[in-house]
């Protein structure tokens, strides 16, 4: 079968680019339902406009944790995620010319705190449930991603575990 090829996108102005072309997405880990909705309907339009026919289904990252310890496993991730998300943030989300450094700083840590909510943690069942959310948007290739580096090696190890229990529970 050839090789797949997808576009990393993570604005409805990129995913219309795709879409005149008939390429599927990889949508942005960083991507909240309501922004992914909206990409994809701006891709849905574009490629209808350009009468391309638009792939069965996109690809999509998100950060995953599986833990049977939600509590234990939260106030360990937390600085991790924070500290993770200002190094990203502060490349991704520049401060605008006209922004003063304090207004900066809260607009980058309102954003932090909005890019947390996307990560999926919880137990094999709730984390393959919410999986499932994002296969019903039509995303048939979810790429879960464990970067959590500086973590204890037995977390780790527990968590990708879980990530087993998961692919048992999705394709069923």
């Amino acid at each position: 079968p050839p090789v797949p090829v997808y576009v990393g996108v993570a604005t409805a102005i990129a995913a219309r680019r795709a879409a005149r072309l008939g390429l599927p997405l990889f949508a942005d880990s960083t991507m909240n339902v309501a922004e992914l909705r909206e990409m994809l309907g701006a891709y849905n339009e574009a490629a209808a406009d350009a009468g391309v026919s638009a792939p069965a289904s996109h690809a999509l990252q998100r950060d995953v944790f599986v833990t049977d310890d939600l509590e234990r496993d939260w106030a360990m991730l937390l600085p991790e995620l924070r500290y993770m998300r200002r190094q990203y943030g502060g490349w991704s989300f520049p401060q605008e010319p006209s922004e003063t450094l304090p207004a900066y700083l809260l607009r980058l840590e309102a954003d932090i705190e909005a890019k947390l909510k996307n990560l999926i943690i919880g137990d094999a069942a709730h984390v393959a449930a919410r999986l499932g959310e994002f296969e019903a948007l039509g995303f048939g290739l979810i790429v879960c991603r464990s970067q959590f580096g500086n973590l204890p090696r037995e977390s780790l190890h527990r968590a990708f575990e879980g990530l087993g229990r998961v692919r048992e529970r999705v394709s069923r």
